[in-house]
């Protein structure tokens, strides 16, 4: 939505159109006009075809790149999604991972195995490839601008020429799916800003102005392998539709104006940076990367983020999830997950900047603020620990007692699931999350000498009582109410 919701002449030109017909399974000249528009603003793109969505865009063109060259296997990246094609639905595992394991039900494991990954930046891993798969990888399958891991930048360090290069040089395939970031990072998208031309690219949202399309295009000795010219075959009754085709013409055409990319440029920098700001004056870690109007804050000790593990391993989610829930009550709504991107739209005005920058330094500073008080409070005992009651929210009842590092103190309150430390009958320690008999927690503070930490939680199927040196769970599985006993001290 590049242009904001509801632009008055998407609007328009959507229910002038719908007053001729909403569909018609077949071509209509509205679809013509567009993609002739793509193919003038795209570099890479010398003949198009229109599906009805992103995953559409991506699914065929995989196809294509099989039928083109003979060759079965692709290389996609760790945190890449692609759509929900059964081939992209794979786990890239570690770096040294050849063969992909299906990451949903009903995609068959040898299917899976046809799909090659490897993380971000490692190009040595990609040439590996290559090299244990001579002659049998179609293509490499690439968000120019990763937007489902986070943001990162695969083009400063060289990534994105590297792929370009051994594809060239392996007779594969490149693919750019742009369904992101196209016409979203500049007027020709991520290709034309890097300079990096892809032998076919994949399209989506910003080019049907909201409305459900998609798009595939390249070059033509390519894309005259799709039916009824050659024989690859893909159609649909809804691909190309009037409604999706006009919306797509009222946005593109204003997005040809570099004045409109110019003012984006403007108002995400000043977001960006302003946000980062406070992360700073508040103390909290964090760094971010940002190609146009698409930006991710990360929360992270790292001075980059680069690749999809540094998110999953170095960046703080649980805070993440506090720091969304502030803005949403502050009446911002960001992208639910550290691993997506922020958009700023053309409608988005200085006072919304503003007002997302003061709500952000807000919420950074209440979230902060309560986890020092928190912790400056507590009266912990010689071994660092601090013994911790929950009670049942609704009834008031004693459902676990246990004991609390610092660290513990510091997951419950990001993450808002009760952690805890208990002792086993062997008096060894271990570190424990309660989620398997005590859930949510709801509530969290001291008591008024500071020396007993209390949790208010929302139970799910478990119950138990306590005396002065253990906890006794019951808890049901399946039909059966099954006791055990935790000590405690």
């Amino acid at each position: 939505m590049i242009l904001g919701h509801a632009h008055p002449a998407v609007i328009d030109g959507i229910t002038e159109t719908a007053q001729k017909g909403v569909s018609f399974g077949a071509p209509c000249e509205l679809e013509i006009d567009l993609a002739q528009m793509v193919i003038d603003m795209v570099p890479s793109i010398d003949v198009v075809r229109f599906v009805s969505s992103g995953s559409e865009a991506t699914m065929s063109a995989l196809r294509l790149a099989r039928g083109f060259t003979g060759r079965d296997k692709f290389i996609k990246f760790d945190g890449g999604y692609h759509g929900h094609a059964d081939g992209f639905l794979v786990k890239a595992g570690s770096g040294a991972a050849t063969f992909g394991e299906p990451d949903s039900a009903g995609v068959p494991n040898d299917y899976a195995k046809l799909t090659l990954t490897a993380p971000f930046q490692d190009m040595d891993e990609v040439k590996r490839l290559f090299a244990a798969n001579k002659g049998e990888i179609a293509c490499i399958i690439v968000e120019p601008v990763p937007g489902n891991t986070g943001v990162m930048d695969l083009h400063s360090t060289g990534f994105l020429q590297q792929l370009r290069d051994i594809c060239t040089e392996e007779g594969a395939l490149l693919i750019f799916d742009e369904v992101m970031c196209g016409f979203r990072v500049s007027s020709g998208g991520a290709q034309q800003l890097f300079g990096i031309t892809p032998d076919l690219t994949c399209l989506g949202k910003i080019i049907g102005g909201g409305l459900p399309v998609g798009a595939y295009g390249g070059r033509e000795d390519i894309m005259r392998k799709i039916s009824p010219d050659g024989p690859v075959y893909q159609a649909g009754t809804l691909s190309g539709n009037p409604l999706a085709m006009r919306a797509g013409l009222e946005t593109l055409s204003r997005l040809q104006d570099e004045a409109l990319y110019a003012d984006l440029e403007v108002k995400s920098k000043r977001l960006f940076e302003g946000l980062l700001a406070g992360c700073k004056e508040a103390g909290v870690a964090a760094t971010g990367n940002r190609f146009g109007s698409m930006f991710t804050i990360f929360f992270t000790d790292l001075e980059k983020v680069t690749c999809c593990s540094d998110v999953s391993g170095h960046c703080d989610l649980p805070f993440f999830g506090k720091f969304f829930n502030g803005m949403l009550d502050e009446g911002v709504y960001l992208a639910p997950s550290q691993y997506e991107a922020a958009f700023v739209s053309a409608a988005h005005t200085d006072e919304d900047i503003d007002n997302t920058i003061a709500a952000a330094s807000r919420v950074l500073a209440k979230l902060t603020c309560m986890m020092m008080n928190l912790l400056a409070s507590i009266k912990f005992n010689e071994a660092g620990l601090v013994p911790a009651i929950a009670q049942d929210a609704k009834s008031g009842r004693v459902l676990m007692m246990a004991w609390m590092n610092e660290e513990a103190v510091l997951e419950t309150f990001n993450t808002g699931f009760a952690h805890y430390y208990s002792r086993s009958r062997q008096k060894q320690w271990k570190k424990g999350e309660s989620s398997g008999h005590v859930q949510k927690v709801l509530d969290m503070y001291l008591d008024c000498d500071g020396d007993t930490i209390l949790l208010k939680i929302e139970q799910t199927g478990a119950a138990c009582h306590t005396n002065r040196e253990s906890c006794f769970y019951r808890e049901k599985r399946g039909d059966k109410w099954v006791e055990f006993e935790q000590p405690i001290i």
